[in-house]
C-alpha cells in the first residue's frame, strides 16, 4: 500500500506514508531489536502495528492475525512503540510552558477572534468504556453509564495546548473539583 495506493496506506494507517517515514527514522533506532536466535520483527512493521492500534482502535487479537504476529508480542510491540513515541516527540511538538507561548496564544486570539487576553478554549468529555474491575461506582457518570473524562484546552489555531485524560466519569465533564488540581 506504501508505495502502490496512498490513499489505502492513509485510511489504513491514518498517517500518509512522508509523515510515516519521518516518524520511523526519528523512532526507528528506539525499537530495532538485535538478532540473536530468529530474526526479529522490523522497526516498520513494529510502526505498522503501532499505527493501526492507534488508528481505529482494533483489538490486539485482530491486530495479532493482520499482522501474523502473535497477540502478546502485539501487546509488547504497543507498548514500546508508544513509549519511543513519546520519548522522542515530547521535546519536539509539545507546547513549551513560556510566557513568550502564552502571550503569541493570547495575540492569536485577539488576532483571529477579537477575543483579548484569552489564552484557551476548554471543554470535557466523557468516553464510554467497560467498567474497570473493582471500581464501584467511580466511572459511573450522570448518563448513566461508565466512563472517564477527557479534557483538553486549546489554542487559537484549534491546537491542543494541555490534554487531560483520565479523571472519573462520575465527575463532571467541565467540574472544577478535577481541572483545577490541572494549574
Amino acid at each position: 500500500m506504501e508505495f502502490e495506493d496512498k490513499t489505502k496506506f492513509r485510511n489504513y494507517f491514518r498517517m500518509d506514508s512522508i509523515t510515516f517515514k519521518k516518524l520511523l527514522e526519528l523512532i526507528g533506532p528506539l525499537i530495532t531489536k538485535q538478532s540473536v536466535v530468529r530474526e526479529p520483527i522490523p522497526p516498520e512493521t513494529r510502526l505498522h502495528i503501532t499505527l493501526r492500534y492507534l488508528a481505529l482502535g482494533d483489538s490486539m487479537m485482530s491486530i495479532s492475525y493482520a499482522f501474523r504476529v502473535a497477540h502478546n508480542t502485539v501487546s509488547k510491540i504497543i507498548a514500546e512503540t508508544c513509549n519511543a513515541i513519546w520519548n522522542v516527540l515530547k521535546e519536539i511538538v509539545f507546547f513549551k510552558d513560556e510566557v513568550k507561548n502564552w502571550q503569541n496564544i493570547a495575540a492569536d486570539f485577539d488576532y483571529f477572534w477579537n477575543y483579548p487576553n484569552c489564552i484557551g478554549c476548554i471543554d470535557g468529555k466523557h468516553v464510554e468504556l467497560q467498567a474497570p474491575p473493582n471500581s464501584g461506582s467511580s466511572h459511573y457518570n450522570y448518563k448513566g453509564r461508565h466512563s472517564i473524562n477527557l479534557m483538553a484546552i486549546s489554542d487559537a489555531k484549534y491546537r491542543f495546548t494541555m490534554v487531560d485524560i483520565g479523571a472519573e466519569g462520575r465527575n463532571s465533564d467541565g467540574g472544577e473539583q478535577h481541572y483545577a488540581q490541572i494549574f
